[in-house]
């Protein structure tokens, strides 16, 4: 018969991170509603830059709302002046702009000290008992954390909309990446709390409609195409056909307007009808 005297604690494998977040919203913008979103994140390491904008905007555009990174824009190879990138965000139909200011990042390091588990084997016959004792586990345990101030600013005007100062920390397994996200999520959650966007149903949207409008938006080769007058359409106004090659759309496939072309017989790119 073996006796443990020592249950070892499960420990889930998984890397998780949870967002604790303080947010205030200007009285002066309660009620409003806001749909296109340039997201900037202040960095002075390009990498950083990069992977901060485009995990808010993957988090925008999984739920359907416009949002397009500020490096797309306003490329770090130039310099803008505040009037410049004021006329860049309204020309390209920004309502908004969010700024993300990371503060303060580390790694929490905890120790944990090995356990032992013990077993006892007893003998019937001649009730002799013998044991065993082994080590098992024992280290350090590393969690990510981050401080991040997150600011929304009327493009038109450059008022503070919203301002929300977090704090995401990740359990053992979690990696910078977890945390990120985790802090994507809690500000898109806070933004949609506070009635300052609003996801459309998820029939209206896909990701490959949100890129044909970006590019439309900020590609000059479109802006004197019959396709342009397409950058400002509704979600319901575009569709997909996704067995269709198109060689100049931005997303490879045939675009079709849902509204004036309810048959699919022309993609606003090529021209071609979808049953061919």
């Amino acid at each position: 018969m073996k006796r443990f005297l020592f249950v070892l604690p499960f420990l889930a494998l998984a890397g998780c991170a949870s967002t604790n977040m303080t947010s205030f919203t200007d009285p002066a913008f309660k009620g409003l509603t806001f749909h296109h979103f340039l997201v900037v994140a202040r960095s002075k390491n390009l990498s950083t830059r990069l992977w901060l904008e485009s995990n808010l905007v993957q988090t925008f555009t999984s739920h359907r709302i416009f949002a397009t990174e500020s490096i797309l824009l306003l490329p770090p190879t130039r310099q803008f002046s505040d009037e410049q990138m004021r006329d860049s965000l309204l020309r390209h139909n920004f309502d908004a702009y969010i700024v993300v200011d990371v503060g303060e990042t580390g790694v929490e390091s905890i120790y944990i000290p090995p356990t032992e588990a013990t077993t006892k084997t007893t003998h019937n016959s001649t009730e002799k008992w013998t044991s065993t004792t082994t080590i098992v586990g024992g280290g350090t345990i590393e969690k990510p954390w981050a401080d991040v101030r997150t600011t929304m600013c009327d493009a038109s005007t450059n008022d503070v909309i919203w301002i929300a100062d977090s704090f995401t920390g990740g359990n053992g397994y979690a990696s910078f990446n977890t945390v990120i996200d985790s802090y994507c999520s809690k500000v898109l959650e806070r933004l949609e709390k506070a009635g300052l966007v609003h996801a459309p149903p998820k029939s209206t949207s896909t990701p490959d409609i949100q890129r044909v409008r970006i590019a439309l938006q900020t590609d000059p080769q479109f802006h004197d195409t019959p396709a342009a007058k397409h950058a400002n359409s509704n979600f319901l106004d575009l569709g997909t056909s996704y067995q269709h090659l198109c060689p100049t759309s931005p997303v490879g496939y045939c675009i079709y307007d849902n509204s004036d072309d309810p048959n699919h017989v022309h993609c606003i790119f090529c021209g071609l009808p979808e049953a061919r």
